[in-house]
């Protein structure tokens, strides 16, 4: 094909012919690496070069072609833009802009330029070039940043930081530096150096200022003093480099200071730390001992004699392991030997036996001792009686076993809420192992909101005033279900009558109250359906859409942009109504309709689902994996409803990938347990209980239109087959939802009626 080409339509045929006139003309615009386009006033396209035919395939993947109407090929999103930017260039106006394009998979920033195209004084068509310039953009961003970055890291810096004159005189100084000289940087600016700096640190700062002027130092650091606006003395360290031009005229010095004053504070109290070390040592409740590298002892205090019965003349020169019981020397021998070549601390619970034959548990800990260059000189160590303690833990482990075979969940947890100890009972219903709880995790995530704000705002202050409270509240199972509790909270005070802890007790009553919440959920369903779906709404809303519609088709030309918006919005908020009705009626029918089972084959039914949602599934590109599944019992038409309802969430709330969706089963505890799995957006676990209520939507209607009553009617569905229904997800990694279906359908169905 020949690039550049002309139409040659009555008003244009002149300023063609002209083009043609130069050959070179068209061999020249060809050749350009910058896009070239022109189209005339029907918006067909007369000339393009090579250069913009490549990049319009890149944009959209489509070939441009002389004659072709440029606004049928263009992406529809871009349509009206475009329309705007022709008008300004049809009314005879020249003008350029930045556009962003994305070729093939890659952003590009252009500068694109529209011009009209004259023929007699008459703008016969348009002409628009486009300039890449998104290297440019990225060398200016760049710059930007590193500006930024700079400016940050001087004004943000831990450490001080100046620019100084040549002459001495500040320039500029960042917030630590003036809060560590007590100046503002207004008054830093009228201040030099040495009018900051002690003075006598004034020579040696004079002589590395001149030295590095002169060039003979790169950087230079030095240790001194400067004086505090209020007069008193900090001690820094000073690193200062002078910075030139390229052609080597001086601008100015980059000076770092670190104030050291508490380091300097620090050395001199540790000499008298050491001393208050060695004191603390001989008084100290535990037993310390200080060893050689062969673990001789070569110091002890008085209560690592107290609690091994050996005298420190005994000790010292012999291995603090003679003291240990028989019985447990191999234990620390293996141990001491493990953390030398692992070089873990020693730190472990053994026993101790004296001359009289009493026996003592402690818990040892002990450290190498290095010397500055990191050679071993010794260890220290240090021994704590614990003797107590094993008793108590005795204590505790009876008392474990008779809560862990308790049915009624137990716990204890800190008054900050953090869990101490859960029963048997509890870790049951929480889904954790044994291994699994994690001491210190917070107690509040084992409740749903409403009942974690019952027990902060009401159980905890009435415990912790009158000793205990008791209340109804529920607990979240590990497979997302509520299990109401009659709950008991006990506050645990110490003598002074503060509180130290709390425990608690909680009764499952889900079979007490399974009944009335059927009853009341029947009792709200059916008031809804009443409300919403009666005659009387229904017949004016059929009204209104209807005479809406009819408006936006009649009238639509003839309103202006503001009416012809408020239309727009008045039509799609009646059909919203419309929707939500008919949608609250299907969820009515759930409960209402005859419930009729029988032996329906499950592959069978996701055969017509994908077939009802064909153009759904095309339209987002989304694929189906459906694995083996099996024949069960049940109502078709709601079991239909059922896997329609989930399969169009999956495709409807996918992410930037296509969607893929896989339905599957198998089976568990007398139950088929089917899986409807996707990779789409997903949601937080905090909201799992929220997505199967009324109403309950997790994201913006603008993006995901809809009512809200989808995953309402497949938990209502599955519930009447005797059935549950549960979800698992990550943002952005998609979902998972679980629902159960029993193999012996027709005695549960009479259970249901």
């Amino acid at each position: 094909m020949n690039i550049i080409e002309f139409e040659l339509p009555a008003f244009g045929r002149m300023a063609a012919s002209k083009l043609r006139e130069t050959p070179q003309v068209s061999d020249i615009i060809n050749s350009l690496s910058q896009p070239i386009i022109a189209l005339d006033r029907r918006l067909h396209v007369t000339a393009i070069n090579k250069a913009f035919h490549e990049a319009f395939f890149l944009w959209t993947g489509v070939r441009l072609y002389l004659g072709m109407n440029y606004l049928e090929v263009l992406p529809k999103e871009v349509v009206p833009e475009r329309l705007t930017f022709y008008r300004r260039a049809f009314s005879g106006e020249g003008f350029s802009l930045e556009q962003d394009y994305n070729l093939a998979g890659e952003i590009h920033t252009f500068l694109v330029t529209y011009d009209p195209i004259y023929s007699g004084g008459e703008v016969i068509g348009i002409i628009g070039s486009a300039k890449d310039i998104t290297e440019q953009k990225l060398i200016e961003k760049s710059l930007r940043e590193a500006n930024l970055k700079f400016e940050n890291s001087f004004r943000f810096n831990s450490v001080g930081m100046a620019l100084i004159e040549p002459t001495g005189q500040f320039l500029k100084a960042n917030a630590t530096l003036c809060k560590m000289l007590g100046y503002s940087e207004e008054e830093m600016k009228t201040k030099s150096f040495p009018m900051i700096t002690h003075p006598e640190d004034l020579e040696k700062s004079f002589d590395i200022f001149q030295r590095l002027v002169k060039g003979e130092l790169e950087w230079a650091h030095i240790e001194k003093r400067y004086l505090h606006k209020s007069g008193k003395v900090i001690q820094a360290i000073l690193s200062s480099s002078f910075v030139r031009e390229e052609d080597g005229t001086p601008l100015y010095f980059i000076s770092v200071v670190q104030d050291i004053s508490e380091r300097k504070r620090a050395e001199d109290e540790l000499l008298n730390s050491e001393r208050r070390v060695v004191n603390m040592m001989k008084v100290a409740p535990v037993g310390i001992y200080q060893t050689d590298v062969e673990r001789d002892c070569i110091y002890v205090n008085d209560r690592w004699c107290e609690l091994t019965g050996l005298s420190s003349q005994e000790v010292t020169g012999n291995s603090w392991i003679k003291s240990v019981y028989q019985e447990d020397v191999r234990d620390v021998e293996q141990e001491l030997k493990r953390c030398q070549e692992s070089k873990d601390v020693f730190s472990l619970e053994y026993r101790l036996r004296k001359s009289t034959g009493e026996i003592t548990w402690v818990h040892g800990r002990e450290i190498p001792l290095r010397d500055e260059k990191g050679a071993l000189v010794g260890y220290m160590g240090a021994i704590q009686d614990i003797s107590k303690i094993k008793e108590a833990e005795k204590v505790r482990e009876r008392l474990i076993y008779i809560l862990d075979a308790t049915p009624d969940i137990v716990g204890i947890f800190d008054i900050h809420g953090k869990s101490i100890y859960l029963n048997e009972a509890a870790r049951e219903v929480l889904g954790l192992d044994a291994d699994d709880l994690d001491v210190g995790q917070t107690s509040w995530e084992m409740y749903p909101t409403w009942a974690e704000e019952l027990i902060r705002n009401q159980g905890i202050p009435a415990a912790s005033r009158d000793g205990f409270w008791k209340g109804e509240t529920s607990i979240i199972h590990h497979d997302g279900r509520e299990i109401p509790l009659s709950q008991i909270i006990l506050a645990h005070k110490n003598k002074d009558g503060v509180v130290e802890y709390f425990s608690t007790i909680g009764r499952d009553m889900s079979r007490q109250k399974e009944f009335m919440a059927e009853l009341a959920r029947s009792n709200t369903e059916l008031e809804q359906f009443a409300y919403v779906a009666s005659h009387d709404l229904q017949e004016p809303l059929r009204m209104i859409v209807s005479y809406l519609q009819f408006l936006d088709l009649e009238y639509r030309e003839q309103l202006s942009p503001e009416a012809d918006e408020y239309l727009h919005f008045a039509v799609n908020g009646a059909k919203r109504m419309s929707r939500l009705i008919k949608d609250l009626l299907t969820y009515s029918k759930v409960g209402r309709s005859e419930f009729k089972t029988k032996s329906v084959d499950c592959g069978a039914i996701l055969d017509v689902v994908q077939e009802q949602l064909r153009t759904m599934i095309q339209q987002a590109e989304g694929l189906v994996e459906v694995g083996p599944l099996p024949t069960v019992n049940a109502d078709e038409s709601q079991l239909m409803r059922l896997f329609q309802n989930l399969m169009e969430n999956a495709i409807k709330y996918r992410g930037k990938i296509s969607p893929k969706v896989k339905v599957s089963a198998h089976q568990q505890s007398g139950k088929w347990v089917f899986c409807v799995s996707d990779n789409g957006r997903g949601f937080e676990m905090k909201d799992v209980n929220r997505i199967f209520r009324l109403f309950q939507r997790l994201h913006d209607r603008e993006e995901y239109p809809g009512s809200g009553i989808g995953l309402a009617i497949a938990k209502s569905i599955v519930e009447r087959h005797g059935g549950k229904i549960w979800a698992e997800s990550k943002v952005n990694e998609g979902s998972n939802f679980y629902f159960t279906l029993s193999d012996c359908m027709a005695a549960e169905k009479e259970l249901v009626r």
